[in-house]
């Protein structure tokens, strides 16, 4: 008896083999899976996953003793800066500036690249600020894996400054 005609019985069924293969391919997927690694975050590139802090977060953290401050910094317009900042924050001249983005370049290269960074500005609504996105890119460029926002939703006045938070006035130190 030649093979092509063996009974029906003794042949594969079709459906069962394309089940069997079906099955292996499924199950050979899940093994070739890339391995999940326990790590840090994911650095977020979309501006609306900026990691945000809210005012009462912020002023929290600078007045709790024992832990570790972050770097301020003020990347609006000098005369908002001068009228009233957050205490201890620099200057670092209005993100959408190529002279802003430089001056938050240098002002941080010599951090370790973990050290807690928040930016702010307060000219405007919190989204249509200008000068937030740039400076909060290239920290994160520039290697930075702790970099905040501080969300003002009207202005730094009415936000910050009418609310009691602490405020500092005049020059202070430039980023």
């Amino acid at each position: 008896m030649n093979p092509t005609s063996a009974p029906a019985r003794n042949r594969p069924v079709p459906r069962l083999r394309a089940a069997s293969l079906l099955l292996v391919a499924l199950v050979g997927l899940g093994f070739a899976a890339p391995a999940r690694t326990e790590g840090p975050a994911p650095t977020p590139t979309a501006w609306q996953d900026a990691k945000k802090l809210t005012l009462d977060e912020l002023a929290k953290t600078l007045r709790t003793t024992g832990v570790e401050k972050p770097a301020v910094f003020h990347v609006g317009f000098r005369v908002l800066f001068v009228q009233a900042h957050i205490p201890g924050s620099q200057y670092a001249g209005p993100g959408s500036s190529p002279a802003g983005l430089d001056a938050i370049r240098k002002a941080v290269a010599a951090f370790p690249k973990t050290k807690p960074i928040v930016l702010y500005c307060g000219c405007c609504p919190w989204e249509r600020c200008p000068n937030m996105e740039q400076p909060w890119r290239a920290l994160l460029s520039a290697g930075f894996t702790d970099v905040s926002v501080l969300v003002i939703p009207k202005n730094f006045g009415q936000d910050w400054v009418s609310k009691g938070y602490p405020t500092e006035s005049g020059e202070g130190p430039r980023g």
